[in-house]
C-alpha cells in the first residue's frame, strides 16, 4: 500500500470513529436529535409558554411515529407537531401520556386529530378526569390572562390502557412502555427505546428543577426503587420530565434529593416541629448543594409539606389505630410513641373536619370532668391556635368504652380571618398514657350541619384502639 493511501485510510478510520462516537449536546433545548430515530423536545425554561418546563419527544419508525406527551396547550402541541414534520411526514400512530399532569396531556386533541391512538395507565385516565376541571377552574379564578390561552383546550382521554408492559412496533423500531408502580404519580409510564438505550422518564426524573413530590398518588419508597431500576437499564440518554438531557449519573441526584429532604422532614417530626417550622428552616438551609439554583423554587415548600405529612405516621409510630374514611389525610404531627400528637383532616362541601390526638405518659388512675375542663383550657390545636369555649359535658364511645367528654364552640380570629365551629373532646387512660381526642368541625356557622358533622367524627373516634406490638406504622 502506498504511503498516501495508507494515510488516507487512517484519516477515514479516525473520522469514522469520531462520527460513531459523537455525543449529543446535552445543553440543547428545543428539538434535540438523540439518534436517527429518537428526538427529544426540551423546554427552554419553566415559563407557561414552555409547558412550565415539561419535556416531550417522539420516535420515528418505518410504519409511523410515536409521540411522548402532548404538552400543555393546543398551541404548544401544535409546535411539537410542526417540529415532527421537519423530520418526517410519516403518520402519527401513537401518543403516550406518561402521567396525568396538564403539561403532559392537554395537547392530546392535536394528535388525536392526526389519527394517533393514545395509551396510558388506567390511573392516568382516572386522574385526567378527576383533576383537569379543577386545574382549569384555578386558572379561570386566579389567572384570567393565562386562562384565555386554555379556553380552546379539549380534554381528550387516552383510548387504551396499558398493563405493566406494552410493546409497540413502529417498523425498524420497537418501543416498550413500562409500569414499575406508583412513583411521581400513581400511573407513571416509562418509555424505552432500543432495549433501554434511550428512556423517556416522565416526571420520575428531573434535572435542574425541583421535582414535584406533592402529588396525592406519589409513592416515595417505590420512587427510589424505580430510580434504581432505571440505573440498571444502563441507558445512554434519559429524557427527563423537566430539564435537559440526562445520563445515568444524573439519576443519583434525584435519589439524593428525595432521600435528603425526607430525612430532614423526619428529623423535624421527631423534634415535634410544626410543618411551618419545617418549611422555614429547611428552605433556609437548602436541600442539597446546587439545588438553590433549581427552577420552580415554589415547589420546594410543597415538597416539604408533602414529605412531612407522608412521614408522620412511620416516624412517630403511634400505638393506636383509627378507621378513617379514605378522604381523611394526615395534616401534621410530631413526637414519638411515648409522647406526641397527630391530626387528620378533610375538606367537606360545607367546610372542614378534623380529629387530633395528643398523648403523653401519666400517673393518673382515673379521669374526672375537671381533668377535661383543665385540658380544654390548655389544649393547643396543631392546625391553628383556636380558643375553645366550653358549653357542656357529655359521654361518647371511644373504643368499647363510654367515656367522659366535653363539647363546645371554637373561635379563630385574626385581622383577615374569622372562623368558628364546634368541637368535642374526650380523654382516656390506657397503659400508663393519657390520650386526648379532639373532634372539630366548621361549616360556616351552619349549626345544624356542624352538629351532624360532629356526630360523624364521634363515630370515627369510636374506632380508636390502643394496640400492642413494637411497630404499627399505621393509624387509619
Amino acid at each position: 500500500m502506498k504511503k498516501s493511501a495508507f494515510i488516507t485510510s487512517i484519516i477515514l478510520m479516525v473520522l469514522l470513529i469520531i462520527g460513531c462516537g459523537a455525543r449529543v449536546d446535552k445543553a440543547q433545548t428545543g428539538l434535540v436529535k438523540l439518534n436517527e430515530k429518537v428526538y427529544a423536545y426540551i423546554a427552554a425554561g419553566p415559563s407557561f409558554e414552555n409547558s412550565l418546563g415539561a419535556n416531550a419527544g417522539f420516535v420515528v419508525g418505518t410504519k409511523g411515529v410515536l409521540v411522548v406527551d402532548s404538552r400543555y396547550t393546543t398551541k404548544q402541541a401544535g409546535e411539537l407537531l410542526k417540529a415532527i414534520r421537519t423530520v418526517t411526514d410519516h403518520p402519527i400512530r401513537y401518543l403516550v401520556n406518561t402521567h396525568y399532569h396538564p403539561v403532559n396531556v392537554w395537547g392530546n386533541s392535536v394528535f388525536k386529530k392526526e389519527g394517533a391512538v393514545i395509551f396510558a395507565r388506567p390511573e392516568t385516565i382516572r386522574d385526567i378526569k378527576k383533576y383537569s376541571p379543577a386545574y382549569i377552574n384555578y386558572y379561570k379564578d386566579n389567572n384570567p390572562e393565562k386562562y384565555k390561552e386554555l379556553q380552546d383546550i379539549q380534554i381528550v382521554l387516552p383510548d387504551s390502557t396499558m398493563g405493566d408492559r406494552l410493546t409497540l412496533d413502529l417498523g425498524s423500531t420497537v418501543v416498550i412502555l413500562n409500569y414499575f408502580g406508583p412513583a411521581h404519580t400513581e400511573g407513571d409510564c416509562i418509555v424505552s427505546i432500543d432495549d433501554g438505550e434511550i428512556i423517556f422518564t416522565g416526571g420520575i426524573l428531573s434535572k435542574g428543577y425541583h421535582p414535584n413530590l406533592g402529588d396525592p398518588g406519589a409513592d416515595f419508597d417505590n420512587w427510589l426503587k424505580v430510580l434504581e431500576r432505571l440505573k440498571k437499564m444502563n441507558p445512554e440518554y434519559l429524557v427527563p420530565g423537566e430539564g435537559k438531557i440526562c445520563e445515568k449519573e444524573d439519576i443519583e441526584l434525584e435519589r439524593e434529593y428525595i432521600v435528603t429532604l425526607r430525612n430532614m422532614c423526619r428529623e423535624k417530626i421527631r423534634k415535634d416541629a410544626s410543618v411551618d417550622d419545617a418549611v422555614s428552616s429547611i428552605t433556609a438551609k437548602g436541600v442539597m448543594p446546587g439545588s438553590e439554583n433549581y427552577y420552580h423554587k415554589n415547589i420546594l415548600t410543597f415538597n416539604i409539606q408533602a414529605l412531612f405529612q407522608h412521614e408522620v405516621i412511620s416516624t412517630v409510630n403511634p400505638d393506636f389505630t383509627f378507621i378513617f374514611p379514605p378522604d381523611f389525610r394526615v395534616g401534621s404531627g410530631g413526637g414519638n410513641r411515648s409522647a406526641g400528637r397527630i391530626f387528620w383532616g378533610r375538606q367537606t362541601e360545607d367546610g372542614y373536619e378534623e380529629i387530633e390526638v395528643q398523648w403523653q405518659p401519666t400517673s393518673l388512675k382515673q379521669i374526672i370532668m375537671q381533668d377535661i375542663y383543665d385540658r380544654v383550657g390548655s389544649f393547643k390545636c396543631t392546625s391553628q391556635e383556636r380558643e375553645l369555649k366550653l358549653k357542656e359535658k357529655k359521654e361518647i364511645l371511644i373504643g368499647e368504652k363510654l367515656v367522659k367528654a366535653a363539647q363546645g364552640a371554637w373561635f379563630h380570629e385574626t385581622r383577615t380571618v374569622s372562623l368558628r365551629g364546634q368541637w368535642t373532646m374526650a380523654m382516656i387512660l390506657e397503659r400508663g398514657k393519657l390520650y386526648t381526642i379532639l373532634c372539630a368541625v366548621t361549616a360556616g356557622g351552619k349549626t345544624g350541619i356542624e352538629e351532624e358533622n360532629i356526630k360523624r367524627l364521634e363515630e370515627i373516634a369510636s374506632t380508636f384502639r390502643v394496640i400492642s406490638g413494637v411497630k404499627t406504622g399505621q393509624a387509619r
